[in-house]
């Protein structure tokens, strides 16, 4: 059988779903990298890629109500490109004759998408040959435009000329024993790390100044926050949560609102995005007892 079409999940479902207790556990980035190794997949093989609907999990969103999709709401499948090169993918396989698609199984693994052998039955390669592969090609699916415009007219209407991005996280990344194992910090030392006093160290170490848009978890309860919002000439911190537009959106969809904000982060006038392995290699550097 010469097989035209590839996808994974379930041929239960009439569209193909994946669904596990890891698959459903995780947020749009994990996602999003499941539904990008699919298409790698079908490109390195030569096949058109079936997009599968992946579970968001709800404990990241303020309804706390999971939610399938196949990311189409935020990502521009129309404009993919690898190498250069426009690439098709099916979003809707309604109309595909079953019998042109072969079904990978998928297990628990990198990405919460394991290795089916029988791509390198096809391929002809071994996994790591496989992955290598993966990490030679130019990859590009943008966000989709109405959301890019959506987030233009926020910029406009609410950021100067010029400003900062940075991501901070706490939340569940405050209480995460795996998260101070991946920064080698304890939980005290993660939590001097993103409060105000060493953000603002590290804006002045890199000359910046006004508006600082600020993506993060943080809540209103968390007593950082009001470290934040405490008038000072230096900087204007704003976040999510002040900008009616964008809390409307986190009380509907938390993953758009993710999406918005990288779209305000990666904007031609937001002068850095300080990420938090930025913060982190910062910190690192700063003595503790001047933090």
């Amino acid at each position: 059988m010469n097989y035209e079409y590839i996808k994974f999940g379930d041929d239960s479902f009439s569209e193909s779903v994946l669904k596990s207790h890891r698959l459903s556990g995780a947020g749009l980035q994990d996602r999003y990298g499941v539904v990008k190794k699919v298409i790698l997949y079908g490109f390195l093989l030569n096949m058109t890629p079936i997009i599968p609907y992946v579970v968001l999990n709800g404990k990241h969103q303020i309804h706390k109500k999971n939610k399938i999709s196949n990311l189409s709401e935020y990502y521009d499948y129309s404009k993919l490109k690898i190498g250069g090169n426009k690439f098709n993918v099916v979003t809707n396989m309604s109309k595909i004759d079953k019998r042109r698609v072969l079904n990978l199984n998928y297990f628990q693994g990198h990405n919460a998408l394991g290795f089916d052998h029988k791509i390198q039955g096809i391929y002809r390669k071994n996994q790591r040959g496989i992955i290598d592969d993966f990490h030679k090609l130019d990859f590009f699916l943008p966000f989709n435009k109405s959301v890019i415009s959506d987030a233009q007219k926020i910029i406009s209407k609410y950021f100067s000329n010029s400003y900062t991005s940075i991501q901070i996280r706490r939340g569940d990344k405050l209480m995460s024993p795996r998260n101070q194992i991946r920064y080698d910090l304890s939980k005290d030392r993660y939590d001097k790390m993103t409060r105000v006093d060493n953000i603002k160290k590290i804006l002045r170490k890199k000359n910046l100044k006004g508006d600082v848009f600020v993506m993060s978890d943080m809540t209103e309860d968390d007593n950082a926050y009001s470290e934040y919002k405490k008038k000072c000439e230096e900087f204007n911190f704003i976040f999510a949560n002040e900008v009616p537009e964008l809390n409307q959106i986190k009380q509907l969809d938390n993953y758009l609102l993710w999406v918005m904000e990288r779209v305000i982060a990666r904007s031609k006038i937001c002068k850095q995005q300080i990420t938090m392995d930025i913060i982190k290699d910062d910190f690192i550097d700063l003595s503790a007892d001047k933090i």
